[in-house]
């Protein structure tokens, strides 16, 4: 029983390193070497990763929300750019990407916990 327990707990570390923490790479590389965050990096980041959460579910439900969460995201994005070179002030996009990638975050792991912990599916590229 604990071998299977280590079985599944590895591929819910390797699911979740995959499909939740690579996808966020390039933002944490920009707050390491720069020690900032980017509105930029940050909304393109918010949606390429709604987008990829969308891609890598199994629910339907989840699906739909990745994908209208991104294309959203990039809709705000652009209204941000077009914003900043009018008006020239900062937009609530930016924290409105932190909070796309928390919830993204946050569902990404409750899933690969369900399907690889509780169901015990294994974890394939």
């Amino acid at each position: 029983m604990l071998d299977r327990l280590f079985k599944n707990f590895d591929n819910f570390i390797s699911s979740i390193f995959v499909n939740s923490i690579f996808p966020l790479l390039p933002i944490i590389a920009e707050l390491i070497f720069t020690e900032k965050l980017t509105p930029d990096a940050t909304c393109i980041t918010a949606s390429t990763y709604s987008v990829a959460i969308g891609l890598s579910s199994k629910f339907k439900s989840a699906k739909v929300i990745g994908y209208i969460g991104g294309i959203l995201n990039a809709a705000g994005y652009g209204s941000y750019l077009k914003a900043t070179k009018t008006l020239g002030n900062e937009q609530p996009i930016f924290k409105i990407s932190i909070i796309f990638i928390i919830i993204g975050l946050f569902a990404s792991i409750s899933e690969c916990f369900l399907k690889h912990i509780l169901h015990e599916e294994p974890f394939d590229f």
